[in-house]
């Protein structure tokens, strides 16, 4: 409980966030207009191969989580999966980025394949290293401060990769206008993307090794598959668990879908240029150091949940407005001097909100750790993380695809020109996209209210856990 981490190992831990948010702007941002508007495959169809993709990733996170939960290494439970992850996501990366000249179901089932190999060697990843931060520190506070360290760098890889993206890589060039349809720039980004990723995992497993040596090593026991799974079931049982899955679910269905629907608002919707959309991303970072800074002090003061909550509140309303405003004639017409400015605003203080509530409800599954072990006399930080992973990729799965059910539905064509598409087809679009967003973040906040733990209670379970230890090692020494 009073272990002391030291900074520096604090920042090469949430170094090791911003693989996650390189390769999490790509496929959120890109990989949806790329295989789309460039190699021309369907908007449906490519939504449905990212979310078989998400459904078969997410359902080995738990797996993943357990077997790291009791592994016994002279590296620790959670470095040997780390390291051996990191060649087979290099590989996998760049064939989700570099298919082959194929197209239509050839093209399709390859989006799956290489999809699914991806996102299932991440996890090998991901998940140990996610669990490590709850053994980091047990503190109500310290918590949220190294959530807020991951997030950062999860931004600064994610926004940084964006940046480059739409201003170096995706330029607009005499056989390609719209620097977003250029082929080539999509090779170069894999690249680069590519070497921070496994600069990332390096840095985050080289610059823990040391401290995971003397974190918990699990305790030999005899096992039968029922008592695996009973002992897995208790953990998914926790009610706390359960209101952040529900939680988690609604928030990944409104980030899966606007996440996917972004570029074409800001290309099509509000027919900005790269150089506009290197600056949205811009503003992130901005946001982010806003985020870092606020949530720990918020959350100490209000508390986890209630500031959450308000958050989420503030992200509705956020998002949703400038699209109502445009649809009634009240915001800046496209091309005007205000519209860029008003968007960064608005985009710049929706995402802060959204930064800080993703930092908190970080920091409020960390904190069920304890209360499971409480519960069950296991610490189990890894099945934690990777159930409530799982939830949020199955469903930000269907996010994705139900990006391109939006865009099928209100047929969205093709291979489309900024400009060149019916004000109806826009209206239509910027209804939707509000519209289910605001449907699946209501489902959210109503999950979120039902969380039950507070600062008080954990402090006095941290107490109650010191004792049963205490009381456990006399037992055992007499």
């Amino acid at each position: 409980m009073k272990r002391k981490i030291p900074i520096g190992s604090k920042i090469l831990y949430g170094s090791g966030a911003a693989a996650f948010g390189i390769k999490d702007q790509g496929f959120q941002a890109l990989l949806l207009i790329y295989y789309n508007q460039v190699l021309g495959l369907p908007a449906l169809l490519v939504s449905s191969a990212l979310m078989i993709a998400l459904l078969l990733d997410g359902i080995m996170d738990p797996l993943i989580g357990h077997v790291s939960d009791n592994w016994r290494s002279s590296l620790g439970r959670r470095h040997p999966f780390m390291y051996a992850s990191l060649i087979p996501i290099c590989i996998t990366f760049y064939m989700v980025w570099n298919p082959p000249q194929i197209e239509g179901m050839a093209l399709f089932t390859y989006l799956i394949i290489s999809s699914v190999l991806l996102r299932g060697f991440l996890s090998v990843y991901e998940i140990p290293n996610a669990s490590l931060l709850p053994e980091l520190t047990q503190n109500y506070n310290e918590r949220t401060v190294l959530f807020s360290i991951r997030h950062l760098f999860n931004i600064i890889g994610g926004v940084g990769m964006g940046i480059a993206a739409f201003a170096i890589f995706l330029s607009p060039t005499e056989e390609f206008p719209v620097g977003q349809l250029n082929p080539e720039g999509y090779t170069n980004y894999s690249l680069v993307a590519l070497l921070f990723i496994a600069l990332s995992i390096l840095a985050s497993s080289l610059g823990t090794q040391s401290i995971a040596r003397n974190f918990h090593k699990p305790e030999k026991r005899p096992s039968t598959p029922g008592s695996k799974f009973g002992g897995i079931w208790a953990v998914v049982a926790n009610k706390a668990l359960l209101s952040m899955l529900g939680t988690g679910m609604f928030a990944a269905l409104a980030a899966g879908m606007i996440h996917a629907l972004q570029v074409y608002m800001g290309t099509y919707y509000w027919e900005l240029d790269n150089q506009d959309l290197a600056a949205i991303q811009g503003v992130s970072l901005v946001s982010i150091l806003v985020a870092v800074v606020a949530a720990t002090p918020l959350s100490a003061k209000f508390g986890k949940k209630e500031t959450a909550v308000f958050m989420l509140l503030f992200v509705i309303l956020g998002f949703s407005a400038p699209i109502l405003l445009r649809e009634f004639g009240l915001f800046p017409a496209n091309g005007s001097d205000l519209l860029l400015p008003l968007i960064l605003i608005e985009r710049g203080t929706v995402t802060a909100a959204s930064l800080t509530l993703i930092i908190l409800a970080s920091s409020m599954v960390a904190d069920i750790v304890e209360d499971v072990e409480e519960k069950t006399g296991r610490r189990a930080e890894g099945l934690v993380q990777s159930v409530n992973t799982l939830v949020a990729k199955t469903v930000s799965g269907m996010g994705i695809l139900a990006a391109g059910s939006v865009l099928a539905f209100i047929a969205f064509p093709d291979e489309a020109t900024p400009g060149a598409i019916s004000p109806d087809t826009l209206t239509s679009l910027g209804f939707t996209y509000i519209g289910v967003g605001i449907v699946f973040f209501s489902g959210s906040l109503l999950c979120l209210a039902t969380y039950p733990l507070s600062r008080a209670g954990h402090e006095a379970r941290l107490a109650r856990l010191v004792r049963t230890t205490s009381e456990t090692s006399v037992t055992t020494s007499d």
